[in-house]
């Protein structure tokens, strides 16, 4: 129980650490030129979207205002 407690009070950081953490490993594998690692952060990345967490795609007319068609 202490541990859910943990993560409900400190949940903010808990995300920015991990996007923090995402977004490093991001930027190290896309200088790196082996392709073994680019494979793993895509495997991370498509967990973290199936999870919820990362949801935007930067691709035009993703991002619309609410309630327009």
């Amino acid at each position: 129980m202490e541990t859910l407690d943990y993560i409900l009070r400190n949940w903010p950081a808990i995300v920015q650490a991990i996007a923090a953490l995402v977004t490093a490993a991001s930027i190290i594998t896309g200088l790196t030129p082996t392709p073994v690692d680019n494979g793993y952060m895509a495997r991370i990345r498509a967990l973290l979207r199936n999870l919820g967490i990362l949801t935007h795609t930067d691709e035009p007319g993703t991002l619309k205002p609410p309630l327009v068609k």
